[in-house]
């Protein structure tokens, strides 16, 4: 699937088909959803077709929260606090950051950084 201009890996579908997670970079990966039932912020991406998406990121260790979170705060994404750090349920890493609002540009960038 292309997603941002790059080919990304589809990780998994839901049964319905209306969200599709996939892997942006090894440490990124997006949920994407074509219907968005759950009201996620309205952020269209041309390639996939995605009304709106939700950004994992996979952290090594905890000593990397402050310095990514820092990251995609100026980046222009945000973490609902209950959702910021927890353990990985997406991402290969043993932990992950459930990231709102970020725009491609800014995920190509951060990508860049965290890479």
């Amino acid at each position: 699937m292309i997603f941002g201009g790059i080919e990304c890996r589809v990780l998994s579908r839901s049964s319905h088909g209306n969200y599709i997670m996939i892997e942006f970079s090894d440490r990124i990966q997006i949920c994407g959803t074509f219907c968005n039932q759950w009201e996620w912020e309205w952020n269209y991406e041309e390639d996939s077709g995605f009304l709106s998406f939700i950004t994992y990121i996979g952290l090594r260790s905890r000593s990397e929260y402050r310095e990514i979170y820092y990251l995609i705060s100026n980046l222009g994404g945000y973490c609902k606090e209950d959702e910021s750090f927890r353990k990985s349920k997406h991402c290969l890493q043993p932990y992950e950051m459930k990231v709102r609002n970020l725009s491609i540009t800014a995920l190509h960038q951060l990508r860049e950084e965290i890479e």
